[in-house]
């Protein structure tokens, strides 16, 4: 058996933040940032994923193309290029709430996939995207989750 595809670290964080945590806790509107560091040469695949199970492909997009990570070297989504010219990613609570929890999904793959590009599926939820990811074999991709809160 083969070396197993991996992703070494991810973590969920403000931008002006160098330190992570494993269970963030951010305020509503924070700005934050996903940095990923992928154990062998991979393309990233990011989503947000809120706690009633809808998904949100974060990264790649129809705006940013994907890109090969090289093993060992951090992605940062969105960097500061990206985050100059305007894109911002901010964490609100769910309606009427004062808490929510969600997660980001970390996809890393040996080749460029199109996760959840079928336009008929109206709101994708999780089980849309595991059932595209157990399509793939399973030495060619690895995924993580970092859970956060967000609170008002």
């Amino acid at each position: 058996m083969g070396k197993r595809f991996s992703i070494i670290k991810a973590s969920v964080q403000r931008p002006d933040s160098p330190n992570s945590s494993n269970n963030p806790i951010f305020q509503n509107n924070d700005e934050i940032e996903i940095r990923v560091t992928p154990g062998e040469d991979s393309y990233i695949n990011i989503f947000s994923i809120d706690q009633y199970g809808n998904v949100i492909r974060l990264y790649p997009n129809a705006y940013i193309k994907p890109e090969i990570v090289l093993s060992g070297k951090e992605f940062v989504f969105p960097d500061d290029d990206l985050r100059d010219r305007g894109l911002k990613l901010m964490v609100t609570t769910p309606k009427g709430l004062s808490k929510g929890i969600e997660s980001i999904l970390i996809i890393a793959t040996k080749e460029a996939g199109h996760f959840l590009s079928d336009t008929t599926i109206q709101n994708p939820t999780i089980t849309d995207l595991m059932r595209e990811l157990s399509e793939l074999e399973q030495s060619t991709w690895a995924e993580k989750i970092v859970g956060y809160e967000v609170r008002k």
